[in-house]
């Protein structure tokens, strides 16, 4: 992540920008020169070890965005193009766009129909954080994979219960985690299940966090498209 040339010659705009900004960060961001943005994910390295070192000449959708970390990221790691999507507009991420050299596109868009106002074909989609939120995700895990190009990857992460040992997905009724907009918990065979169940094939399970609430997934479509 490049910041543009104005705020790299003069840290003290990076750090005004900052205190300006009266809101939290999800995402972590290292300025350098001992300027941090400290987020409040705890997940953010994990995530980022189970991502891919290199994106190099691919097209990348982010879906669920937040502060575009990973987004940006990824187009400083070669993505030929990003598009992040979120359902709200974080002050956040309007600054690291204001901060930051960067072609990446925002598209704002409601939580269940992210899929409305994509055009083409992705060979990277980043769908986390995301599948609980969804009241219909089958549906929606099916939308995502229908983004994808032939040989395509997606990179699933998502809360989880680790002690439903079957194939299952618990329905969440009002308030958990601290969010009435949780929805599911779903069984690790279960979000492979579902991942078959779309057409993606080389369904794995990357890792869990070390309190086995979250798993990360990754899966890809090959042969014929959805």
């Amino acid at each position: 992540m490049k910041l543009k040339q104005k705020y790299k010659d003069n840290p003290e705009l990076v750090k005004n920008k900052l205190v300006e900004l009266k809101t939290s960060w999800w995402h972590t961001f290292d300025f350098g020169n001992d300027i941090v943005a400290q987020g409040k994910s705890g997940a953010q390295g994990w995530k980022l070890d189970n991502l891919p070192k290199s994106y190099t000449g691919k097209r990348v959708l982010d879906i669920g965005c937040a502060d575009g970390f990973f987004s940006f990221d990824a187009e400083s790691k070669g993505a030929k193009e990003v598009i992040m999507i979120d359902h709200v507009i974080r002050p956040t991420r309007v600054l690291m766009e204001e901060l930051l050299e960067t072609n990446v596109k925002f598209i704002l868009s409601k939580t269940d129909d992210f899929y409305t106002n994509i055009t083409g074909k992705f060979d990277v989609i980043l769908f986390m954080g995301v599948l609980y939120h969804l009241r219909y995700p089958l549906l929606g895990l099916e939308q995502v994979a229908s983004l994808l190009n032939n040989n395509g990857e997606i990179y699933l992460e998502t809360l989880i219960d680790s002690k439903m040992e079957f194939l299952g997905m618990r329905f969440i009724e009002g308030e958990f985690g601290g969010a009435t907009n949780n929805w599911w918990n779903p069984s690790i065979s279960c979000v492979l299940a579902l991942m078959r169940s779309v057409g993606l094939t080389n369904e794995e399970l990357k890792s869990t966090n070390k309190e086995k609430t979250r798993a990360f997934f990754k899966g890809s479509l090959s042969g014929t498209k959805i």
